[in-house]
């Protein structure tokens, strides 16, 4: 019975022994993962750089690296998840779902967990970060090869003071495998004349603000193309489609663009176009075709299209109007508002906003102070009189602080042109969030009394920090 205890004690010894005789480079990986070696210029190419760790032997063995404490005390070295020569390098700072803090380079960064890996029989905790790389110039990319760096021991000491403390600090490096992209050129070959850059796998629809209009009254057109497939396409990288050439409609062009994410976690882009009907002739609004280039081997341009919208056109009353289907050297005058105030929300997506100066139409601006304060009276002026547009009256007084036209106020650095024009980032804040509200509110409905009485209240406090930064 004695040496039977023996034996089993020294098979227990050995199996330790073994176990701790696993080298540090076994307990742990780093990868990187891209969808193809070939992609295409302005093609957007989700990159993941994927970390995983023995778990139980990190918990037990692993030891900070630095001073901040984090969820996976280790560092990761891509130099490229920041910058990459002949790409731009796109970080989405939406926190994932279900993180972990690690370092990355010179921050720490919030990784998303990923399912566990079994390595020779030991579970592994997966670590992902994900980056999107767009290439702005055919050739090879490379991707350097990543390394993983973490510190650890096998012996610590159970201090009093200082607590669990280890004899035998050692540092393991890890290098994993280069990646390289060869990028191509857009083929020339079988391009769609609808063709205006974007790269994925689309679909396209279309909706009409109003089925019954007046002839030259203008209303909205919003188009909505959504991503399908594996890939997210390259949204807002883009321009929008040009409506050219529907009979007996007058095209303003697109005024805004915004993207979002449907409950299918599906990518989608809506744009944003203003029409006007040139006669009661007109019966829809026909089909609009999409063109896009399908990256996935061998790759191919391809064109959707969306169904076509009925349309009733009600004869203008009296006066001459244009000839079916001719545009006239001056456009149509437009008779609603309703698509700039839509346009300024939709403007969020900010790639297709043009930075243009505005034209004041009141000659040149001398003193800027005065202009603020001019700009401050004719909001008061437009929202004085009942049935006054608070969300494009608040929006035409920013445009004309910011210096760009309306549809370009809202914008993802919103908040920071206000604070870089003067404006305390509190008050900033909340002028981008009111415009975005009333704005929608506007769309959906209307602004209510109390609505206005905020925004008033809101453009004293922006007139008087403007007026501020105009006198320093």
């Amino acid at each position: 019975m004695r040496g039977a205890l023996v034996l089993a004690a020294l098979i227990c010894a050995s199996a330790a022994a073994q176990e701790r005789e696993v080298p540090a480079a076994e307990r742990a990986f780093v990868e990187v993962e891209t969808p193809r070696d070939t992609c295409f210029v302005g093609e957007a190419v989700r990159v993941r750089v994927r970390i995983g760790f023995d778990a139980a032997w990190l918990s037990s063995n692993a030891i900070p690296m630095f001073r901040r404490e984090m969820d996976v005390p280790a560092r990761i070295g891509a130099p490229w998840l920041h910058a990459l020569e002949g790409a731009e390098v796109v970080r989405d700072d939406r926190p994932p779902a279900r993180a972990a803090t690690v370092a990355v380079n010179d921050e720490v960064v919030a990784a998303a967990r990923a399912d566990e890996r079994s390595v020779d029989g030991r579970a592994f905790s997966v670590l992902e970060i994900e980056r999107t790389i767009v290439p702005s110039r055919p050739g090879d990319l490379v991707l350097a090869a990543p390394v993983l760096e973490f510190a650890y021991a096998t012996r610590f000491d159970e201090d009093f003071i200082r607590g669990r403390t280890a004899d035998d600090r050692r540092e393991a490096r890890i290098e994993g495998r280069p990646r390289t992209l060869r990028v191509s050129a857009l083929p020339e070959a079988g391009r769609p004349p609808e063709f205006t850059g974007a790269i994925g796998r689309f679909t396209v629809s279309a909706e009409a603000s109003e089925r019954a209009v007046n002839v030259d009254e203008s209303f909205g057109l919003r188009l909505t193309i959504t991503a399908v497939g594996e890939g997210d396409g390259n949204f807002g990288r883009f321009a929008p489609p040009r409506l050219d050439g529907l009979p007996g409609l007058h095209v303003y062009g697109a005024i805004g663009a915004i993207a979002a994410i449907d409950d299918k976690k599906r990518r989608r882009r809506t744009l944003l176009y203003d029409l006007a009907a040139l006669g009661p002739e007109v019966k829809e609004i026909p089909a609009i075709r999409f063109a896009f280039f399908d990256p996935e081997p061998p790759g191919a341009y391809l064109t959707v299209a969306t169904d076509p919208i009925p349309l009733t056109v009600r004869a203008a009353a009296g006066g001459a109007r244009p000839a079916p289907g001719v545009v006239a050297a001056e456009p149509p005058a437009r008779s609603s508002t309703l698509l700039v105030v839509v346009a300024i929300v939709i403007a969020i997506g900010a790639a297709l906003a043009v930075a243009w100066r505005r034209a004041r139409g009141r000659g040149e601006v001398g003193d800027a102070a005065m202009h603020a304060v001019g700009a401050a009276a004719e909001f008061r002026s437009r929202t004085a009189r009942p049935g006054g547009d608070v969300a494009n009256a608040l929006t035409e007084f920013l445009a004309a602080q910011l210096g760009c036209a309306p549809a370009a106020v809202i914008a993802p650095d919103l908040l920071d042109r206000l604070v870089a024009a003067g404006v305390p980032e509190s008050v900033a804040a909340r002028a981008a969030a009111m415009v975005e509200r009333l704005v929608a509110t506007r769309y959906g409905g209307g602004a209510g009394p109390s609505d206005a009485a905020e925004a008033r209240a809101l453009v004293v406090e922006l007139d008087a920090a403007f007026r501020a930064a105009a006198a320093r």
